[in-house]
């Protein structure tokens, strides 16, 4: 069975704006749902080259290889941890 990602993409729509974005989102079991970076749905301008789902999926596959709950990291995966003392 293939481990859940702590990091995701969602597509959300701000009222405030009136604009889609991608949402980068932590899904952490200890605390609440929290959105940790977005990107525009379309280009802010011309030439723009960092927006839409390439760019937030690029992020979210960053933040799962260094917090993940697979990572490598022994201060933010307690499995790792707990099997180098043994």
């Amino acid at each position: 069975m293939k481990e859940p990602l702590r990091f995701t993409v969602e597509y959300n729509y701000s009222e405030r704006d009136e604009e889609w974005f991608y949402d980068v989102v932590d899904h952490h079991m200890l605390r609440d749902r929290r959105v940790v970076g977005y990107y525009s749905a379309e280009p802010s301008w011309k030439g723009d080259t960092n927006y839409g789902h390439t760019a937030a999926k690029e992020m979210a596959d960053d933040l799962n290889n260094k917090y993940g709950y697979s990572s490598y990291n022994k201060h933010y995966n307690m499995s790792k941890l707990n099997s180098e003392a043994s």
